[in-house]
């Protein structure tokens, strides 16, 4: 189990009926414990590498969930923009949106960037591990958008 001190925590407090967000789901760690959590609702595990995607697909079908949705997008404060992010192969848990180091994520990929306040969902609970994927200010700046939005309606 990865990150088990994460999901002892969402086992206390995820109920059956929740719309969960799993931002940087990668290949669903967190995604897959959610949606056995969330029984009854549903989780949208959004990743924006293509080659971890592919896998949180994979492991979201061999595993029979079908409350769980993958969307391969960036989270971003705009919707519809195309971001690069650098990966190494065999790593691709550590993509960034950033060349900075590019001896160390040297492969590039483009995503479509998606908005939180863009996709339309009842939500009840959101995690966001950002994790150098946005800076903190623009992480901060999507996520007061989202919820003003949730606000509005």
């Amino acid at each position: 189990m990865w990150e088990p001190h994460v999901i002892a925590v969402l086992e206390r407090i995820v109920k059956p009926a929740w719309v969960c967000l799993d931002v940087g789901a990668n290949i669903g760690a967190i995604t897959l414990p959610l949606a056995r959590l969330a029984s009854a609702g549903h989780v949208h595990a959004f990743e924006a590498s293509p080659t971890a995607f592919e896998l949180l697909k994979r492991n979201i079908a061999s595993n029979g969930l079908t409350n769980a949705t993958p969307v391969n997008a960036a989270i971003t404060n705009l919707t519809g923009d195309t971001v690069e992010i650098f990966s190494t192969g065999a790593d691709f848990g550590w993509a960034h949106m950033t060349s900075s180091d590019t001896g160390r994520f040297g492969t590039r990929e483009e995503v479509q960037t998606l908005a939180l306040d863009d996709f339309a969902a009842d939500f009840s609970d959101v995690k966001v591990p950002a994790e150098g994927r946005m800076s903190d200010g623009e992480m901060q700046q999507a996520v007061e958008s989202f919820l003003a939005s949730l606000r509005a309606t």
